[in-house]
């Protein structure tokens, strides 16, 4: 059993969902998150300052076995890939040493 993790912005996270679909994956969760983009050379004298930039996204991730997680992450990829993102759209997959759902 594996966990697959992908994380995107905002405006990709619909894409996401329908490779999920795409792929069969009949259940997943899904959070909104903040990311942080940290600025680097910040000349600005206020502490107030903009010293990172907030960018709204997503947190998606389902458990899957190997075969369907592997194809998941070669069509993010592929994804990814086709439409050029601008943002890192990342996914990684763990290992899962234990797996119980109750299902009454």
């Amino acid at each position: 059993m594996k966990m697959v993790v992908v994380t995107t912005v905002e405006e990709y996270s619909d894409a996401i969902r329908k490779v999920f679909a795409k792929n069969k994956v009949q259940f997943y969760s899904e959070s909104e998150m903040k990311n942080f983009r940290l600025v680097e050379n910040d000349e600005s004298d206020n502490w107030f300052g903009s010293a990172k930039h907030l960018i709204a996204g997503h947190i998606l991730f389902t458990f899957a076995d190997e075969e369907t997680a592997d194809r998941l992450i070669e069509n993010i990829k592929k994804l990814s890939a086709d439409n050029n993102f601008e943002s890192p759209v990342r996914v990684f997959q763990l290992n899962v040493e234990k797996y119980f759902m109750n299902m009454n």
